[in-house]
């Protein structure tokens, strides 16, 4: 027997077994980690990355996120030599780049 839309409700229900599953990794992270992230107003990629890092956040009390906007904090930008965001940072050290 042929139910419309049955194969979409299935594939729905398993992105939402895995997404409850990557929640629960998250929460079972351990160690401290100390993200920062760089970010422009006018980056496209930005907003995802600071709302993937602050979601972590608050998951998991032993990860914590700090969102700098570049164009207030230009000195920082000046000092680490950013050259491109989203930059991130885990515990002071450039981190997710060939750094």
């Amino acid at each position: 027997m042929y139910v419309p839309g049955a194969g979409a409700a299935v594939d729905r229900w398993s992105s939402v077994k895995e997404a409850q599953a990557l929640l629960e990794q998250i929460r079972d992270i351990d160690g401290d980690f100390e993200f920062e992230t760089y970010y422009s107003l006018s980056c496209h990629n930005c907003p995802d990355v600071v709302q993937a890092l602050n979601l972590m956040s608050v998951l998991n009390p032993r990860i914590k996120h700090t969102a700098i906007d570049g164009g207030t904090f230009q000195n920082e930008i000046t000092e680490r030599n950013v050259m491109g965001v989203p930059a991130v940072y885990l515990n002071g050290r450039e981190f997710g780049r060939d750094a």
